[in-house]
């Protein structure tokens, strides 16, 4: 009666902070639906030990797809593989889920025998070189794909990938690069190499001002100083960099330019 008050929570906190103690105790006083759903977190955990402890008590319902895509989300490859022995099959948000993973290893293997092309449609996080390759490897991308795979990879400084996609025949669409780089304040190696060193992007021009007032309105000083010093941001560059710069009476910018 006391667990019954707590629903499921008890094994879920007990499994995500590491309370092996308190989970041992509680497990076997609680339903066999509410075990079957502690896989979900164990799962997503990749925490193998707990796995073992609960089979001493139940069998997996091999009609829950849930714990093998969470442990794709958690990139945990032995996870999955323990799981696929015990009946449990990948579903299709495995796919997507291993990918976002970039763990390369358990993406070849979730996607072994797989059509990579049915899966993979819409791009939403930074892919790593390793996992590009094996990507196109099996499966032609669209330029739009490559356009978020470009954008991903700005935001998350992997110039690798930048470099790889630039020299790939055909022009790749770069608009919105540079504001990626300085969206969180973070990248501003990966800023100054699409202004320096990438084939295609060498100047900020209109359609990337906004990178400049962006980071400006935002106060990442490193990147004004970088674009006002090296790359002639002025004054009279634009409207919209006027206009931001009037924002602090042109503190920031009286502060770094240099004379």
């Amino acid at each position: 009666r006391f667990f019954a008050l707590f629903s499921d929570k008890i094994l879920y906190y007990a499994v995500k902070n590491g309370h092996t103690q308190i989970f041992e105790y509680a497990f076997p006083f609680f339903s066999l639906d509410s075990q079957r759903k502690s896989l979900w977190i164990i799962s997503s955990l990749g925490r193998l030990y707990y796995l073992a402890f609960a089979l001493k008590f139940i069998t997996v319902d091999p009609n829950d797809n849930r714990p093998h895509e969470l442990a794709c989300h958690g990139g945990h490859f032995e996870m999955v593989k323990k799981l696929e022995s015990l009946g449990i099959s990948k579903s299709k948000h495995s796919f997507f889920y291993a990918l976002s993973s970039n763990n390369l290893n358990l993406i070849s293997h979730v996607y072994d025998g797989e059509d990579i092309s049915t899966h993979f449609k819409n791009q939403t996080h930074p892919i790593p070189l390793d996992v590009l390759k094996f990507i196109m490897s099996h499966t032609d991308l669209s330029q739009k794909n490559k356009y978020k795979i470009f954008l991903g990879a700005a935001g998350a400084g992997f110039i690798d990938v930048i470099e790889y996609l630039m020299l790939l025949p055909g022009a790749i669409n770069t608009e919105g690069a540079l504001f990626e780089t300085v969206y969180f304040g973070n990248q501003l190696p990966t800023l100054k190499y699409l202004l320096t060193d990438a084939p295609i992007l060498s100047k900020v021009d209109e359609d990337d001002y906004q990178a400049f007032t962006w980071a400006y309105d935002k106060g990442y000083e490193e990147f004004v100083d970088y674009m006002v010093n090296h790359h002639n941001i002025r004054l009279d560059s634009s409207p919209s960099v006027l206009k931001v710069m009037q924002k602090d009476n042109f503190s920031m910018y009286n502060r770094i330019i240099k004379k």
